[in-house]
């Protein structure tokens, strides 16, 4: 549930209401990315992600495609 909400609340502040948008909890991910002309978002995870990032993905539209795995070292 953590890892919904922090991506959420980024999301939602990524995009934001603005000066004639609504933002995207009222508008949709689709008509919100074109306002601020995005292609697309993308979640930047450690190779030892957890699971459930896969679901929040889907959940908050950003679609699990979208997880970028990034490298670990033993000090990580």
């Amino acid at each position: 549930m953590a890892n919904l909400t922090a991506l959420w609340a980024s999301r939602n502040n990524l995009l934001r209401p603005g000066a004639g948008f609504a933002g995207v909890n009222r508008v949709g991910l689709m008509q919100a990315l074109r306002h601020y002309g995005y292609d697309g978002l993308t979640i930047l995870v450690s190779e030892r992600r957890h699971y459930p990032l896969r679901k929040v993905a889907g959940v908050l539209e950003i679609g699990c495609l979208h997880l970028i795995q990034v490298p670990v070292d033993a000090a990580d």
